[in-house]
Formats: C-alpha cells, sequence, structure tokens
C-alpha cells in the first residue's frame, strides 16, 4: 500500500464512532450497520467513491451519505428484534466473534446478563472463539446445526465450553440439538440481550424459522 501511495485507514484515522440499537454513527455519517467494524467496511467504501467522484458524475456526497444510510446485510451483528434485542450473527471464525463482542459493547445494554446461543463448523478455530464470548457476562446455551455434517455436535461443543469458559464471566447453559429450542430457552430468561452466532449455516437455518421464535 505504501509503495502506491495508497491512503490507510486506521481506527484512529476514522475517528470516533457512536453505536446504539438504531446504527452506526462515524464523519457526520449514519449507517443502520452495527459495530466499530462495520464503520471501518463503510470508511473503507466512503474513502474509495470519494476518490472516483471527479470520474462520474453521479457519485456526490449526497449519494455516498444515501448509499451508507440505506445499506443492509443481512445476519451481519443484525437486530432481529428490538426489545429485548434479538441479534443474528454470522461470524464463525474467532475475528468476526470478537468483532461481535465489541459491537455488543456499544450498545449500552442494562446490566443483565446476556444469552449467548452458539454454534459452530468443527473445523474451525471455536476454541479461541469461545474465549472471546467468555468475555460476556451472561450464559452459553450450545447448539448445532441439523443436517450439516460439518458443525460440531452441540454436546460435544458443550464439554469444550466448560473447558474454555471456567472461570470466565459466561456460564454454560446447556446443549441444545435444535437450534430454535436453544433460542427460545434463552430468550424464556430475563436477559439484557440474546446474541445468536458462530455460523452462517446457523443463522440462515434460524432466519427460516423466525415464526417460530418469535412467534410472528
Amino acid at each position: 500500500a505504501a509503495s502506491r501511495h495508497a491512503e490507510i485507514l486506521t481506527r484512529e484515522r476514522i475517528g470516533p464512532v457512536v453505536c446504539d440499537l438504531d446504527g452506526t454513527r462515524f464523519w457526520g455519517l449514519a449507517t443502520p450497520l452495527l459495530g466499530d467494524f462495520q464503520a471501518q467496511n463503510a470508511a473503507l467504501a466512503v474513502t474509495g467513491a470519494r476518490m472516483l467522484k471527479g470520474r462520474f458524475e453521479r457519485i456526490t456526497e449526497g449519494s455516498i451519505a444515501n448509499g451508507v444510510a440505506s445499506v443492509r446485510w443481512q445476519g451481519r451483528f443484525e437486530i432481529v428484534r428490538r426489545d429485548p434485542p434479538l441479534i443474528f450473527d454470522g461470524g464463525h471464525n474467532p475475528h468476526g466473534v470478537a468483532a461481535a463482542v465489541r459491537a455488543l459493547g456499544c450498545l449500552k445494554l442494562d446490566e443483565r446478563p446476556l444469552s449467548v446461543v452458539y454454534a459452530t463448523m468443527r473445523d474451525k478455530d471455536y476454541c479461541k472463539a469461545l474465549e472471546y464470548l467468555g468475555e460476556l457476562d451472561g450464559f452459553l446455551y450450545c447448539t448445532q446445526v441439523p443436517g450439516n455434517a460439518r458443525s460440531l455436535a452441540a454436546s460435544e461443543l458443550e464439554g469444550q465450553a466448560r473447558e474454555v469458559l471456567a472461570g470466565l464471566p459466561l456460564r454454560v447453559a446447556g446443549s441444545y440439538d435444535d437450534p430454535v429450542r436453544a433460542l427460545r430457552e434463552a430468550m424464556s430468561e430475563s436477559r439484557a440481550a440474546t446474541l445468536c452466532l458462530g455460523s452462517l449455516y446457523l443463522i440462515s437455518y434460524v432466519e427460516g424459522r423466525l415464526h417460530e421464535i418469535v412467534g410472528n
């Protein structure tokens, strides 16, 4: 990048980022996407668009702002329900899980524990992902993706989680073969929010059964 004199965007270069359930704000722009990592993604797109403004007359500051404000990303820290928050996230590796944990910190939720519903593919570094999740104060509901041979069995995930999370704020609530049941159990408790994550396969499965989960 330096040899090509390319602009390098760092968190410091982006500056203050404000997040809440309505979205993320940075550089005087607002996007419904949530999390500091989404500000970084959007800032990169904005910078590229501004570099092209002189070549394409339809690229204006107004069109850039409208584009940032109208973008949607299903299954990436997606607010499925607001009160109490139900969040779906397809983060499937340690980096993605860490980003989701940081994004949760932006939301200024109340002090009640969280519910975390988690499934993973067996070829992922799920022990490291569990370490990141372990920073959260709440309860972990281990599940799996039905019909997916790559999915780690819920019972095996529970065993690994009990080892990794020993002594950490996140406690293991149990294992559930059915993600819908895991979510309904998690949401039945009085918690600050429910986060469902660990695999895009998981998010696809539960998105298709929302009526069973939230009842409408």
